[in-house]
C-alpha cells in the first residue's frame, strides 16, 4: 500500500512572500504529488465506469438472448400447431 499523501501545501513553512504573491519554496515537488494522486483517482474512476459499462452491456445482451430465445420458442410452438 502506498504512503498517505502528506499535506505539505498547507504547511506555512513552504510559502514565502514574493511582492504581493506567495511562492511555494518546494514548487513542483509538492504539487506533482497532488497531480499524481488526482491522476490515480481519475484512472480508478475510469476503470469503474468501464466495468459498469461492460456489466450493462452484458445484462442487455443476456436480456436480448433471452428475448430471442423466447421468441424462437414461441415461433416453434406456433409452427407445431
Amino acid at each position: 500500500m502506498s504512503q498517505p499523501l502528506r499535506d505539505d501545501a498547507s504547511n506555512p513553512d513552504v510559502w514565502l512572500p514574493d511582492g504581493n504573491h506567495l511562492v511555494c519554496t518546494q514548487g513542483d515537488a509538492i504539487f506533482n504529488r497532488y497531480k499524481d494522486a488526482v491522476q490515480k483517482l481519475m484512472e480508478m474512476i475510469q476503470d469503474i465506469m468501464e466495468q459498469k459499462c461492460i456489466m450493462v452491456l452484458k445484462v442487455k445482451l443476456f436480456n436480448l438472448l433471452i428475448e430471442l430465445g423466447v421468441n424462437s420458442l414461441q415461433q416453434n410452438n406456433s409452427m407445431r400447431k
